[in-house]
């Protein structure tokens, strides 16, 4: 019973710390990285070789492809005393981004786009002017 004492003591003390613990998944695209590629000129291999494996691939009947990154951010935050209804870690989506690169037959970009949860959207710069509207 005395063995089973220190490990029981220690494994609570850590749940009741309030040590949040931070998990991704996926492939991270920061814009940064997106100002490298232009649209014409960068091959699909340049972009997985920039960014790795894609967790989607779609070829279309026209020959195009479309190759798409998800990556999301969750923290596990263990229970509170004053929010402790049993001792279950509450875990919380902080942070999602889905980034979108479209190529031609030959293997060519010709778009790509990006959302992040937070609302700070990624375009080809051509995507965005092509969306802005017209001065005249």
């Amino acid at each position: 019973m005395r063995s089973l004492l220190l490990p029981v003591l220690c494994s609570l003390a850590l749940v009741f710390a309030g040590c949040a613990i931070n998990l991704t998944h996926g492939t991270e695209i920061p814009a940064a990285k997106l100002e490298a590629l232009t649209i014409g000129t960068t091959t699909r291999d340049e972009v997985v070789a920039m960014f790795g494996k894609p967790d989607a691939t779609r070829e279309f009947s026209d020959g195009r492809t479309l190759l798409r990154y998800t990556f999301s951010r969750s923290r596990i935050n263990p229970p509170s005393i004053e929010t402790m209804s049993g001792l279950t870690p509450k875990t919380e989506l902080t942070g999602i981004q889905v980034t979108l690169f479209i190529f031609d037959s030959s293997g060519r970009l010709t778009s790509y786009a990006g959302e992040r949860s937070s609302g700070n959207a990624v375009a080809a710069p051509e995507a965005e002017a092509a969306s802005a509207p017209s001065r005249s």
